[in-house]
């Protein structure tokens, strides 16, 4: 990610949160596990 990335601000219910930890490993970002779902979702 580069350094000047902007960044928002997304509501997300605790659960979606929880679920999202399922699919990320130690290190990654929640916008890295997204941009990982999405590519996924592309294929």
């Amino acid at each position: 990610m580069p350094f000047n990335a902007k960044f928002t601000t997304i509501q997300i219910r605790p659960e979606t949160r929880e679920a999202l930890k399922e699919f990320g490993s130690k290190g990654d970002t929640y916008d890295d596990v997204i941009q990982n779902l999405i590519k996924k979702a592309k294929k």
